[in-house]
């Protein structure tokens, strides 16, 4: 765990977590807060470090010095420093930036990474997060660490963070159909098993509209694609992590773990507990 008592750096932060609890193996979140530095902020991470470290940039300017190159970030990136990297990070001294960040550790990060087939240790997307950092936080603030709790949130913004598409937030673009905008917030969200009433809510429209439109365009109603997502993650989760099948299920927000049994061998012929055992077998 850092040890946040010997930073030298000036800065104005607003701590709303300081885990005091015991370690937990599957996932721990160690401190969050929103960090005001001034132009003199700068902080190199040990590679001793056993979290992993991630920001989102709220305004501003800084750069992050790694493996010999240095990245600028400013506000919408979203930055994840896996632990054990030698990362150095710092303020534009002119537009020193402002972030959210919370630093995690536990076997959830790593295994989570690989089933979303991302490589290396230092990650800088561009996507809008800033709900999904600030709904952490305040979960974190409000209600302290619940695991159950915690972990959807952080499959939420690491699913949103290596998703495809470049934004999140589904803005009102014009070069984007309403339909094309509904499976970019499908996407987003497939974590917390999206609703057909929850899309209509979100864009402010009816559930006939949202299943017509989607459907003409794709050919498949949402339900449809919501449900190959959801059980195309849980596929990539059993080949790829350890995870018993009752942590997948629950990640993926399906009601039991008999539901979810089902109709993961509905769609790949076997229940996962064989389709595990036949993945480590190749």
């Amino acid at each position: 765990m850092n040890n946040f008592g010997d930073w030298k750096v000036p800065s104005n932060s607003n701590y709303v977590y300081h885990n005091r609890r015991k370690y937990h193996p599957f996932l721990c979140i160690y401190d969050a807060a929103i960090l005001h530095p001034n132009a003199n902020y700068g902080f190199t991470r040990d590679p001793r470090f056993s979290d992993h470290l991630f920001e989102y940039i709220v305004s501003g300017k800084g750069y992050i010095d790694y493996g010999g190159k240095r990245y600028t970030v400013t506000a919408g990136d979203c930055i994840l420093m896996r632990k054990d990297a030698k990362i150095s990070y710092f303020a534009d001294r002119d537009d020193p930036y402002s972030k959210i960040w919370f630093s995690a550790d536990g076997d959830f990060v790593p295994n989570m990474l690989t089933a979303l087939r991302a490589e290396g240790e230092l990650f800088i997307v561009r996507k809008n997060l800033y709900d999904k950092f600030l709904r952490l936080l305040y979960v974190l603030e409000n209600d302290g660490f619940e695991l159950d709790r915690i972990s959807k949130h952080v499959l939420g913004i690491m699913l949103a963070m290596f998703s495809k598409e470049d934004d999140t937030t589904i803005p009102e673009d014009e070069h984007m159909t309403l339909a094309q905008q509904i499976k970019v917030y499908i996407d987003a969200v497939i974590h917390s098993a999206p609703t057909v009433n929850g899309i209509a809510k979100h864009f402010g429209i009816c559930e006939a509209t949202v299943i017509r439109r989607y459907k003409k365009e794709f050919g498949i109603t949402p339900n449809e694609y919501i449900k190959t997502q959801r059980l195309n993650m849980a596929e990539s989760m059993l080949r790829n992590t350890n995870y018993s099948i009752a942590q997948i299920s629950g990640l993926m927000n399906y009601c039991s773990q008999n539901y979810f049994s089902g109709e993961f061998k509905e769609a790949f012929g076997m229940n996962p507990t064989k389709y595990r055992e036949r993945c480590r077998k190749k």
